[in-house]
């Protein structure tokens, strides 16, 4: 357990920062259907798309409210982040944004942002994720408790849905387990709390753990606390923990 003012912003309550980390979650699902299917040449459908705000810096010039949907910046329709970014970009820092949102409640309204710098980049300090519905066959469906939240399950999510979509059982039989999150392209990326989850990792009697390279070292520390033979994996991308699974 740790005090809720370690995990959310100050100028943000409990429940808006539950709500950014389900679509997190929802997110990184997401991304290991479109890289496990994707590794398979496996048909796609991009159905729709849409673009919530998940957080609002403190600095922040904007009457934007978390959990609005972005449907225009500038006049311009968006369906993606690169599109809101590449408008920005376009933009002298104190600059006025206009942005055509769908609130919480489903209304439309017109709302603004102004453009900042922060380390030479242009930057209006808010987090906006994007919410694909997309269409596969087989069909893929999740089951998580309400409590259960965050992207890190995600690489471990894409190898899942691989293993099951192959007939090969590229475990060979060992208990696999690790942590990371991926994007869409199968980049894997840094998490917290990794201490944590070796400990949870032995505790099972995993063989193997798969993890981001940014936090072998301190996962490499925590297990040398422990007299077991569970094997540490950094990888960089999808493919990476494939082949080792594979070659393994």
């Amino acid at each position: 357990l740790i005090k809720k003012e370690e995990v959310k912003a100050s100028n943000e309550t409990v429940e808006e920062y539950n709500y950014r980390n389900s679509l997190f979650l929802k997110q990184a699902n997401q991304n290991a259907i479109l890289v496990a299917y994707n590794a398979l040449n496996k048909k796609i459908t991009l159905k729709d798309e849409h673009i919530y705000v998940v957080y609002i810096s403190e600095d922040a010039n904007t009457n934007l409210k978390i959990k609005d949907e972005i449907l225009e910046v500038d006049g311009n329709s968006i369906s993606s982040i690169n599109e809101y970014t590449n408008i920005v970009s376009k933009h002298n820092v104190g600059d006025i944004i206009d942005i055509k949102v769908k609130d919480e409640e489903g209304k439309k309204q017109n709302k603004y942002i102004e453009i900042n710098k922060y380390n030479d980049k242009k930057i209006t300090g808010i987090y906006i994720i994007e919410d694909k519905n997309i269409e596969v066959i087989p069909n893929v469906n999740f089951s998580f408790k309400s409590s259960e939240s965050g992207p890190s399950g995600g690489l471990m999510m894409s190898i899942a849905i691989y293993d099951k979509l192959t007939k090969e059982d590229i475990t060979k039989g060992k208990k696999v387990v690790g942590t990371g999150t991926i994007d869409e392209n199968g980049k894997v990326g840094e998490i917290g709390g990794i201490k944590y989850k070796i400990r949870g990792a032995i505790k099972n009697n995993a063989d193997i753990f798969l993890l981001p390279k940014n936090n072998y070292e301190e996962a490499k520390k925590e297990l040398d606390k422990y007299n077991t033979n569970m094997l540490l994996v950094s990888v960089e991308t999808f493919d990476d923990a494939i082949k080792y699974l594979k070659n393994s």
